[in-house]
């Protein structure tokens, strides 16, 4: 079973600047949870510089799996957390969440998760708010 979030992870990063914390990510070795298993870190460290956005692709595009729907019903403020934690890594100016048209009903609980989690997010000047495109897609945003 995951985890409960209690923010530890993310308060320890604040100590970080966002290299050491690439740098970090590169060393644990984390990988992506797609099918191509890329190195996360070493994906962060090749962001080019300018405006960045982060987006949390929840679609569960894989055949038969539901890690997603999972981490979203079980730990939703890991998710927020991690999402935080990325976010602050990469100078991201804004973060989206991707929830495919099957899982809008999840929508309700992740919003009441981030509303709970603005003193946190207010830490690296996050601001939640939520767009909906039509039917088909569900992203939660964050400015």
């Amino acid at each position: 079973m995951l985890t409960k979030s209690n923010w530890t992870g993310f308060n320890k990063i604040l100590k970080l600047n966002p290299n050491q914390i690439i740098e970090t990510v590169k060393k644990s070795g984390l990988k992506g949870r797609s099918g191509s298993c890329f190195p996360t870190g070493l994906k962060w460290s090749l962001m080019g510089k300018g405006k960045r956005y982060l987006i949390c692709n929840a679609d569960e595009g894989e055949p038969g799996t539901f890690k997603d729907k999972f981490i979203i019903q079980n730990n939703p403020q890991l998710l927020i957390e991690g999402i935080a934690i990325a976010a602050y890594a990469l100078d991201a100016h804004k973060a989206f969440i991707y929830l495919k048209g099957e899982y809008n009903y999840l929508k309700k609980n992740l919003l009441n998760i981030i509303e709970k989690s603005k003193n946190q997010l207010k830490k690296i000047d996050f601001k939640a708010l939520l767009q909906i495109t039509p039917k088909i897609k569900c992203f939660l945003f964050f400015k």
